[in-house]
């Protein structure tokens, strides 16, 4: 069996990468939230609530008092 070695530089490397990568997600998440702060506040419940929480339609519509149709329609206009 063959084993790899990586030089330190290459792992140097890879954290330089990885450390990068963190730091763009970083900037990423608070543009995005940035984005949605400006929204009207329907329009970023159901941004927040399907897209970032995962929530289902049919959850997101019971607690806003809305319609599956409504929460399309704000999702979409968002």
């Amino acid at each position: 069996m063959g084993t790899y070695r990586f030089s330190e530089q290459a792992v140097h490397d890879l954290d330089e990468i990885c450390a990068s990568r963190a730091a763009a997600a970083g900037e990423a998440h608070t543009a995005i939230d940035r984005a949605i702060a400006q929204l009207p506040p329907d329009y970023a419940q159901v941004i927040r609530d399907l897209d970032l929480a995962g929530k289902s339609v049919d959850e997101v519509a019971s607690a806003m008092g809305r319609s599956k149709g409504a929460v399309h329609m704000l999702r979409a206009r968002a």
